[in-house]
């Protein structure tokens, strides 16, 4: 599936990515929170969220190695997505 130039590979791909680094980020937010920082709270939500966003560089960078393009413009396109609802969601209340 990886080796197919297709736009609808690289959405999923840029879709998928994010969801699942969230999941990981949030399930580890404790432990990171509790050994490393050495604060009880953690990481927000919120910065989760854009944090997970920004892993679509991993996808993003070996589409571009790999010079399939109409996939990296799948990824991109589900960047913009996933910002637009990161944003939405996370700051409607200070932009409305």
């Amino acid at each position: 599936m990886l080796r197919q130039d297709k736009f609808i590979v690289g959405f999923l791909m840029g879709i998928f990515v994010p969801v699942m680094f969230y999941f990981v980020f949030k399930e580890t937010n404790g432990l990171v929170a509790e050994y490393i920082l050495k604060k009880g709270n953690g990481f927000t939500e919120r910065f989760i969220a854009i944090l997970s966003v920004c892993t679509n560089l991993l996808p993003f960078i070996i589409f571009e190695k790999a010079r399939k393009d109409h996939a990296l413009r799948g990824v991109i396109g589900a960047t913009f997505v996933l910002a637009f609802f990161v944003v939405f969601y996370y700051f409607r209340k200070e932009i409305f």
